[in-house]
Order: C-alpha cells, then structure tokens, then sequence
C-alpha cells in the first residue's frame, strides 16, 4: 500500500477524484473527468478500484473532513434525525384519532411542512393537519453514503471454495469463520 500512495496521479485521475467527491457517482465523475462515456460505468468501477485511487479519495476525503468538521457532523446528526425519526415523535395516537404534539415538546427540524385544510359541511367546519416529514429514504441514502464512503468499489464475487482447509485457515486467521457452519 506504500507504493499505492506514492504513485502520482494523472491530470485526469485527479480530475476524477475531484468530480467524484462531489456526488459519489463514479460513473458521472468519469465522464465529467474527461474520459468520455464509452463504458463509462465499467472503467470508472475499475479505476475506483485501485488502491491508489481509493488513497488519494481518502486524503480528499480526510481534508474535506478536518476543514469541515463540524459542519460535517452537524449534516449527519441532521440526517440521522430524519432516518431513524418515527412519526410517533411528532403525533401521539388514541381511540379518537391522531393529535399532533406541541411543538415545544418536538425537534421541528425533521418536519418539511404543516398544512391545515378545511371544508365546511352541514354539521359544521372540518379541520385537517397534514404533516409532511423529510424524506427518510433519502436521509438513509446520504447516511449510507457517507459511512460506505471508502468500498464503493464494486464487489466481486470469487466463488471461493470455503470448505478447503487452507482457505479456512486464511479465513480463520484473519477472523472469519465459513457462514456454511
């Protein structure tokens, strides 16, 4: 790995690098690169698959980090709210219906809107909340993002023979047991 890191990058491996922080889209940081589009997705997987390519995205990375730190902690505290958020922290439901909490007794910071509708009838004027909350989907998408930053290399399947005893010794080695036992 020593070697990997002192490797100098070209032009458009730099170039790459730089597009590919920008979204994490390997395939577009290809192209954006310069490489052109021509089985962009294949060779933008190989060339983020190389070792000296996965460094120098670290260092990137490591700057990125400790000049923003904070602020990057702040983006996934945020995110993580809105992922693992439960609509249960913003209404409380009974046999009369659902009520919203106050919001002095909720982190409004999860919700993108409050609507209230209302409709008169015959029996008087029906009021509606709706709530929308900020995409949990999306949230879970940046978090797993951020935390599988360094093996967005593609992963390929070895077909390796597990039940031979010098791969099981390799794998015990290194603290893995065969998943068959």
């Amino acid at each position: 790995m020593a070697e990997a890191k002192e490797k100098k990058l070209t032009e458009k491996e730099a170039a790459f690098i730089g597009e590919y922080l920008i979204d994490f889209n390997a395939t577009q940081a290809y192209i954006r690169a310069g490489y052109g589009n021509k089985s962009a997705r294949q060779l933008a997987a190989r060339l983020l698959s190389k070792d000296y390519i996965q460094a120098a995205i670290k260092i990137e990375v490591d700057k990125i980090l400790s000049n923003n730190r904070t602020l990057a902690l702040k983006v996934v505290r945020e995110c993580e709210k809105i992922a693992f958020g439960k609509i249960s922290d913003i209404m409380e439901f009974d046999d009369n219906g659902v009520v919203l909490k106050s919001s002095k007794d909720i982190d409004t910071s999860t919700i993108e809107s409050v609507s209230f509708d209302e409709s008169y009838t015959q029996n008087g004027v029906t009021r509606k909340k709706r709530v929308k909350q900020y995409s949990k989907e999306k949230a879970l998408e940046i978090l797993a993002k951020y935390t599988t930053l360094y093996t967005d290399a593609p992963q390929i399947d070895l077909n390796i023979n597990t039940d031979d005893e010098n791969v099981k010794a390799i794998l015990a080695k290194h603290g893995i047991q065969n998943s068959k036992d």
